[in-house]
Formats: C-alpha cells, structure tokens, sequence
C-alpha cells in the first residue's frame, strides 16, 4: 500500500473480505474478522508504488515534456477553458493537472448528489472529460517516463511471476494486493501501451488492473 491513510483502509477493507477467520481463527464470534499485516513505506522512499522518491532525470523528463511543441499546443487548445474556469472558480487554472483537480472536484460532488454551480454547465463534464484524462497519461507520456515512473512497479511484478515459475515461493502463496490510487491504474497502464487505446480517463473509484499468471500445458 502506499503511505495513505484511505490505501491503508482500503487495504484492510479488502483483506477482511478476502479471509473472515475460520476455525481457531475465530477470536470473537461477534466480530468475523481478523487482524491481517499491511506494510509500507513512506512516500519520499517509495520507489515502487507510489513512485514518489526524488528522481532528478524523471523531473528533467517531465518538464522538457511541459516544454515541448506538442504541450505548448495543448496548452494553446484549452487556453479558453483554463481561462474560463479561473473566472468562476476562484482558482488560478493555467494547466492540464489544475483542470483535473476541479474535474474531480466536481465529479465528487456529482456522486453525491450536490447541485453543481450553474457555471459549470459551461464546461462540465464534456469540455473538461478531454483534459482531465489527458492529465492523467503525462506522468507516463514517453517511454523514459513510463520506465522511470512505473518501471519499477512492474519489475516488481514480474520478479513475482518468476519467483513463482521457479518455485522459490510457498505454494499457497498466490496473491500479490496493491492499494494504490487512480494515477498508479493510469500509469500502469500507459506503461503497458493500452490506457491510449481504451481513451485518455480518470480512473473510476474502486478501479483495479489485474494481473494474471497462467499455467497452459504445462508452460508458463
């Protein structure tokens, strides 16, 4: 999981439904659920999931990728609607990740059900839908990207495919669980070259990639 208190809960949450306790693992027959370990790492170290460790080349990579003839024309594109929305919401909109952070905003208030400024209807969700995914693909927009960001969570998963072919973990251990964010979904899989083919998004809530080792004849 990653050092966020709503991944850890999420964590939890799943685990409790993964395995009620059964048989000697029924501590109390009025709570059917059992304490099971979450481990992580804070933010700044964390390399693997929430990929957020100090990485000089990747912000260098990043910002040229800001800098490029292609985002100067995105930016040139959604200058009116960046202008818009600095106009009503009383935030500076200047980029594609500030239209993602008031996109948001306003999906969630539209999930439960609260009356969504009238200016809004100007821009959201159709003018915005656009952008906002968009956002969500820069962080993994090129292959140097890609690697950097997400290189090493993928790396993580294939060491466990091969731990696994070459029997170097406990039979019964199957399961591999990352609590993470919708950015970590969108990064994975730009890095696997498909989030393009499905069209740019936000990653819905409760949104997973599974990942799937399969035994055929037996070949791996």
């Amino acid at each position: 999981s990653t050092d966020m208190d709503r991944t850890l809960m999420s964590a939890m949450a799943d685990l409790s439904g993964f395995y009620p306790p059964v048989g000697d693992d029924v501590w109390r027959e009025s709570m059917n659920w059992q304490p099971i370990p979450v481990h992580t790492v804070p933010e700044k170290l964390d390399e693997v999931l929430a990929a957020k460790k100090p990485c000089p080349v990747y912000d260098y990579e990043l910002k040229k990728l800001y800098k490029s003839q292609e985002f100067r024309a995105f930016d040139k594109k959604f200058k009116p609607i960046y202008q818009y929305l600095s106009d009503h919401s009383g935030k500076v909109v200047d980029s594609l990740q500030s239209v993602q952070n008031i996109y948001s905003c306003l999906h969630i208030e539209e999930i439960y059900n609260l009356t969504l400024p009238d200016w809004t209807k100007e821009v959201y969700p159709e003018k915005m839908f656009e952008i906002s995914g968009l956002s969500f693909a820069v962080k993994t927009y090129t292959p140097t990207l890609a690697r950097l960001k997400s290189g090493m969570l993928l790396k993580d998963i294939l060491t466990h495919y091969d731990n696994k072919t070459k029997g170097h973990l406990s039979p019964n251990r199957n399961l591999f669980i990352y609590s993470a964010h919708d950015t970590t979904v969108a990064n994975i899989l730009n890095t696997l070259g498909v989030f393009k083919t499905i069209g740019y998004h936000n990653p819905p809530y409760t949104a997973s990639v599974l990942f799937e080792l399969r035994k055929i004849s037996e070949k791996y």
